[in-house]
């Protein structure tokens, strides 16, 4: 929440960009509802409408993909954000600024 509220107000007066956090990512018409989506901690897409919405669907938006991504990692997932979803971002989102923080170690 840190993240998006500094950036909502560092960019008050713009308009054309999306950011939250933990709302599911949805890139393919074939993916179920539930399964193979991806809910990044933190994500920002530029070049898009600043508006309220339940979930980033890819189709929908203009196959507008997240340009930057934070995942904040804690002992359960960080092998998960590190390997599968990094090659996700990294190949199938070509996100091109994708970061780890670990609050334990900064």
């Amino acid at each position: 929440m840190l993240l998006i509220k500094c950036l909502k107000w560092l960019w008050k007066d713009r308009i054309d960009f999306y950011t939250a956090g933990d709302l599911r990512i949805y890139y393919s018409p074939n993916q179920k509802r539930n399964e193979n989506s991806r809910g990044p901690d933190f994500f920002v897409v530029l070049g898009t409408e600043r508006k309220t919405r339940k979930s980033w669907v890819v189709w929908q938006e203009n196959a507008k993909y997240p340009h930057v991504i934070v995942e904040i990692l804690s002992p359960t997932i960080a092998k998960t954000d590190r390997e599968s979803k990094k090659e996700l971002y990294q190949y199938t989102f070509r996100t091109p600024e994708y970061f780890w923080f670990d609050p334990y170690t900064l």
